[in-house]
């Protein structure tokens, strides 16, 4: 009988435990993790009723254990759900294990770390680093993760070359590294350490740790992070040949090393591992990690009745999801496979661009091309990573053309190399499509390190903290930041906007055209010799509610600002200033003046704006439900032509697999006070926007075209042989022979004229263009500005036949104070006109440009 109860019970557990195992994870840590759930209520609890504080340096502080009889002693009330909170904080296992978890929450809040650059150097045969409390013989277990917030050691250049982080987490206020190295000759060594600097080793000559300070906001840590520490918490530490000692009786060298830091805090504010304590970035509040997040974001519960509490958390809205970093929608991909096959990615002329273990070829590293196609199998921004998870691989063929390449990369190198030795930190790149929109070339400075000489940690700490200086983005389209200002290149979206309503405003027309200076002046206010303009003023029969009185200016040049009489003045006079076609948009383009442009845009839609700004007004005055809507001619526009949001680059890609453009950035509401006429007024030159290569360049390609419908981007000629069908796109029917006109004259005699007047006439005579030179410079703390602009130069070039196929060239961070080398023609123009004549005189391509 007790043998049959016992099986009965054998057989019983075995039901239950593969019961167990089966249940889903949720429901599974439901039944088995249920500390957790009492814990993390518990935690919220005491947050909502503000029994748990944030400190310095982020430290939660908690309620002592007698601190209710100290409270009553004190005659200070406190609530019952309060007094149960702190009762079941010291009495209950949730309690101990939350007791716990805080405490490890706090050791964590200090932190200390070293590293060098010892690991490529061949002569170093030993190298170790250990660390104790100062003044200790005992070393320390070093094994603690160093925030990505510390990579500013970087100083917004990515450095190569060093080994891992070696950390620890402390409560001691002085720590020691000491570092022993052996080598078969002296070598200069650079340490980077997270810290503050106490006192190091001493040889002569001696140098002193150099302090690294982060970015200003918004890349600066969070205020709870670092309190009232001072901001200066790693830095760097040049250990010179000098500091090693000789070994004679081995012939080796010796370095012995000491550094005394005082721990820094710590930025990171998520929990290490598992679900646990964390802090919101941004607001600083206590928040408890639950499993699948991994950002610590959400806000905190409202305050709950403390005898209704349930220990059971609904998890499921909670589930990760995949999210593609390069796709437009959140999409999730298909897991990896043990043994996938490779995916072969070519050019358009059959080079390919992946090993047989899906990274870069060596062509594809030549054709600066590993943004584009990711590092290995475990990149998932990159193309290739992508597609592995696609199964059976097949074949893609892009529409990049590698001769195309190659003469973009060598047209960019030559430009930079005429920059200004005093402007650093140059950003650049140069994009071609096609009319239909085929991305022919992408290239961009700075190209991306050997991925084997740089860590993970490097990677992703350099993309958190200079996400602006990433190399491993494509620069023509995932780069987007007030650097990339559109300048004068966006006057060309001002005359399309124009285009659209001339059958209903013919005064718009009429100014498209050309008017005389009479004629200008009533419709403008404007004379021969202005050089600014009022935008609150136009057109000038408007009484403006507003009392500004501010002026934008015409560009300065050579000491003097130009006219708008300059449209039509030669060798110092104004030359037939009478005749109408010397006043219209041709001209405004050669010249890219200014206040004709910012006129134009307040005769389309100032009007609009002023409505727009009084409602606003209404709308805050009395609290109104429904915001007003910014209803203008040119939003109209820049959303047909798809500014502001994602635009994808693969026509037919498989589900799951998804390649876009980063939004622009585009604000015409602007934020109050700022009137809506001036935000407009600003945008009508490019001022305020922020806009990727890659759009403006479809910008172009659109005109290009005839201006009929809008072109828009693509990468993938074919998958697998079958090649890519075009999607449907706007219509626009414009008949832009007038802005054409213009940009051919920029090149002729415009303001890139010097850049092309030594090129064959036909480049001269079958280019267009337009130039820009955005002031992009901001204040640092003492008022200082940053003296640089950016500088581009869009437009199109017509081969004989073949198709056309628009550029797009920018190059950031020009010194703004040299003397005529610090505009868009100056410093894009050269590197527009090189690739042109480079394409022009290779006789071995046939037919790059052709579909």
């Amino acid at each position: 009988m007790n043998l049959k109860i016992n099986s009965f019970l054998i057989g019983i557990g075995g039901i239950l435990a593969w019961y167990m195992l089966t249940l889903s994870p949720n429901m599974r840590l439901m039944q088995l993790g249920y500390n957790h759930i009492e814990v993390s209520t518990l935690f919220q609890n005491l947050v909502a009723f503000k029994l748990i504080t944030v400190q310095d340096g982020a430290r939660l502080a908690i309620p002592e254990p007698d601190q209710t009889e100290f409270l009553a002693w004190q005659q200070i009330p406190i609530s019952k759900p309060q007094q149960r909170l702190m009762q079941e904080l010291y009495t209950s296992a949730a309690g101990l294990d939350l007791r716990k978890r805080i405490t490890a929450w706090n050791h964590s809040r200090r932190i200390t770390a070293i590293r060098d650059n010892s690991v490529n150097q061949i002569s170093i045969t030993h190298k170790t680093w250990r660390v104790y409390n100062c003044g200790s013989p005992i070393p320390l277990e070093a094994a603690t993760q160093v925030s990505e917030a510390f990579g500013y050691v970087h100083q917004g250049h990515l450095r190569t070359g060093f080994g891992k982080w070696i950390a620890e987490a402390t409560n001691m206020p002085c720590i020691e590294w000491r570092g022993r190295f052996r080598a078969t000759k002296a070598v200069p060594i650079e340490v980077w350490y997270i810290g503050q600097h106490r006192e190091t080793s001493s040889w002569k000559p001696k140098i002193a740790p150099q302090p690294y300070t982060p970015p200003r906001k918004p890349h600066r840590l969070p205020n709870c992070a670092i309190g009232s520490h001072k901001l200066q918490q790693a830095g760097s530490w040049h250990i010179p040949k000098s500091a090693w000692k000789h070994n004679t009786a081995n012939s080796s060298w010796q370095l012995n090393v000491r550094l005394l830091l005082t721990p820094a805090y710590n930025p990171s504010l998520e929990a290490s591992y598992g679900p646990g304590v964390c802090i919101t970035e941004h607001t600083c509040k206590p928040q408890w990690q639950l499993f699948g997040i991994t950002k610590c974001e959400k806000d905190l519960p409202k305050p709950v009745d403390i005898a209704n509490i349930s220990n059971k958390i609904d998890l499921t809205e909670f589930k990760s999801t995949s999210h593609n970093m390069n796709s437009c929608k959140p999409a999730k991909l298909p897991k990896l496979t043990s043994k996938p096959q490779t995916w072969h990615i070519r050019t358009s002329d059959g080079e390919e661009l992946l090993t047989n273990k899906t990274r870069p070829s060596v062509m594809a590293k030549k054709l600066g091309l590993v943004p584009l196609l990711g590092i290995g199998p475990q990149d998932t921004h990159g193309l290739g990573g992508q597609l592995l998870r696609i199964q059976p691989a097949g074949t893609l063929t892009l529409t990049l053309h590698s001769a195309m390449q190659k003469q973009a990369q060598a047209a960019l190198r030559y430009g930079l190399s005429r920059l200004s030795a005093t402007s650093e930190g140059h950003r650049a790149a140069l994009v071609l499509v096609r009319t239909d929109g085929a991305i022919l070339a992408a290239v961009g400075h700075p190209n991306p390190p050997d991925t084997g000489e740089i860590t993970a940690w490097d990677r992703a700490a350099f993309a958190k903290v200079y996400p602006e200086n990433d190399p491993f983005l494509v620069q023509a389209w995932e780069k987007v930041d007030r650097h990339q200002a559109a300048g004068s290149t966006f006057k060309p979206i001002i005359a399309l906007t124009a285009l659209t309503i001339t059958s209903q405003r013919p005064e718009i027309l009429n100014m498209l055209q050309g008017l005389n200076p009479k004629a200008f002046k009533t419709l403008t206010g404007l004379t021969l010799t202005s050089t600014k303009i009022n935008p609150y003023l136009i057109p000038p029969t408007l009484r403006s509610s507003t009392k500004k009185r501010s002026v934008i200016r015409n560009f300065r040049l050579r000491g003097r600002y130009e006219t708008l009489g300059d449209l039509c003045q030669k060798r110092g006079r104004y030359f037939n200033c009478a005749s109408p076609y010397n006043l219209g948009l041709a001209s405004a383009v050669r010249k890219s003046l200014n206040i004709w442009f910012i006129a134009l845009a307040m005769l389309i839609d100032g009007e609009a704006a002023d409505n727009y700004q009084l409602a606003l007004q209404e709308y805050k005055r009395h609290n109104l439900q429904q915001h007003p809507v910014l209803n203008l001619h040119l939003t109209k526009l820049l959303t047909i032509l798809g500014f502001g949001t994602a635009t994808p680059l693969l026509r037919n890609a498989p589900p799951g697999i998804s390649l876009c453009t980063k939004p622009d950035q585009l604000d015409l509401q602007g934020s109050n006070p700022t009137p809506t006429r001036w935000i407009l007024a600003q945008t009508a030159i490019g001022q305020g926007t922020a806009v990727t290569l890659l759009r403006m360049a479809t910008v172009a390609a659109t005109i290009a075209a005839g201006a009929q419908k809008v072109v828009l981007p693509y990468l993938d000629k074919a998958w697998n042989g079958q090649a890519t069908s075009a999607p449907k796109t706007h219509h626009l029917g414009l008949d832009v022979s007038l802005l054409k006109n213009g940009m051919q004259a920029v090149i002729k005699s415009g303001t890139a004229h010097l850049a092309f007047k030594n090129t064959p006439e036909v480049i001269r005579e079958h280019t267009y263009a337009k130039t820009g030179t955005a002031q992009i410079g901001t204040r640092d703390g003492s008022g200082k500005q940053e003296p640089y602009v950016s500088t581009w130069m869009l437009g199109w070039h017509e081969p004989k036949s073949q198709p056309a196929f628009a550029f797009a060239c920018l190059v950031t961070h020009v010194d703004k104070h040299t003397p005529q080398r610090n505009t868009g023609g100056h410093v894009c123009g050269p590197i527009v006109a090189k690739f042109l004549q480079l394409l022009h005189t290779k006789a071995s391509i046939t037919n790059p440009i052709m579909p």
